[in-house]
């Protein structure tokens, strides 16, 4: 997304219109990743990114119509095996592109919304961005205060989208939904633009060593707490976002936790895993996870009930941390707990519905 936003900053000062192409969707197939973008400016000429491939190619002439008569349109593209592959694409099939004019120099409902999305984004909170597929001009952008701005076009158009993007505030990929309105179905793009997800690691030593590895493939932004941080490895603290010391409960009292935030916990020191647990589940991270045994798990929790906590909160707390129990290794270990991070934080099962041991 910061791409986008970077792109549109310096067109703005170079070009008066161009077209924005959004892939919104994909059937039969797997996308590279939602909200892949490229623009097009006057006389076909592609600026600065690419979604890749065939898409490229055969979108750049529905984008010079597109900036000819003013208005947005969806294209669906039929991608052969070869064409699938070249762009991401596990096999054939189709891909849905949304192309739309962006002016520069006055009102524009695009570039307005996205200069709003950035705003929020650089304050650390969470937007959806929502675009019509149905020819009309027009963005709604939701808040994470519930608040809206902009339109789709109507006040039941931006109801709807309205209600359907609060859901997706918390968790949630960007998707095609066609929601009924007036008792007509009206495609739209809901776009989720949120800060990366950061991952908060008690502990060091050689987990905490590869979970850093892994988890910044994934985007997560990890932040390390090491209460004695003079015996932590100098190349791993460099290696992490944000280095904390101090007594464990304490920092964890000051974090900022939200939906978007994993905690896990690394130590295998009992005695700070209670305390710091007791922060943690009083306030809102997304994700909490220690280390452990099913024996350890059982006794965690019983303490944690003994001290008042109620099921709900204690039955946040995930022992032990990862969706496979049996591996073995700091790197399969660490794959494991991040590929639970990423399903939880997504508002998926974490393990596809099996029991977990020690639950």
């Amino acid at each position: 997304m910061e791409d986008t936003f970077r792109t549109l900053d310096r067109l703005r000062h170079t070009e008066p219109r161009v077209a924005m192409v959004t892939l919104v969707g994909a059937r039969d197939t797997t996308p590279r990743h939602p909200g892949a973008r490229m623009f097009v400016g006057a006389g076909g000429r592609r600026l600065g990114e690419s979604i890749g491939g065939a898409i490229d190619a055969r979108v750049t002439a529905e984008a010079e119509q597109v900036l000819a008569a003013g208005s947005p349109r969806l294209v669906t593209m039929q991608l052969n095996d070869e064409e699938a592959w070249e762009i991401g694409f596990t096999c054939a099939g189709t891909a849905e592109l949304l192309v739309e004019p962006v002016t520069f120099g006055a009102p524009d409902p695009v570039s307005d919304a996205y200069d709003r999305a950035r705003d929020e984004l650089a304050a650390g909170r969470a937007v959806v961005v929502v675009a019509p597929l149905d020819g009309r001009r027009g963005r709604l952008l939701l808040y994470s205060s519930g608040n809206t701005a902009g339109t789709l076009g109507d006040p039941a158009t931006d109801e709807a989208a309205r209600v359907h993007a609060m859901a997706m505030l918390a968790v949630g990929t960007s998707h095609v939904a066609r929601l009924e309105v007036d008792c007509a179905e009206v495609p739209l793009y809901f776009e989720r633009i949120a800060p990366p997800p950061t991952l908060v690691i008690f502990g060091t030593g050689a987990l905490a060593e590869a979970l850093l590895a892994i988890a910044g493939r994934f985007g997560m932004r990890v932040v390390v707490v090491e209460g004695r941080e003079r015996f932590a490895r100098r190349e791993l603290l460099a290696a992490a976002s944000e280095v904390l010391s101090g007594p464990p409960a304490e920092v964890a009292s000051r974090l900022p936790l939200g939906p978007h935030t994993a905690v896990l916990l690394v130590s295998h020191d009992h005695r700070h895993d209670l305390g710091v647990v007791r922060q943690l589940l009083q306030g809102r991270a997304g994700y909490i996870a220690t280390l452990g045994s099913r024996r350890r798990a059982q006794e965690l929790r019983e303490l944690l009930r003994a001290e008042g906590f109620g099921e709900a909160q204690v039955q946040r707390l995930r022992i032990p941390a990862g969706v496979e129990a049996a591996v073995q290794g700091a790197a399969p270990v660490a794959m494991s707990v991040v590929s639970e991070i990423v399903r939880v934080l997504q508002g998926r099962p974490a393990d596809g519905g099996r029991p977990r041991p020690g639950g």
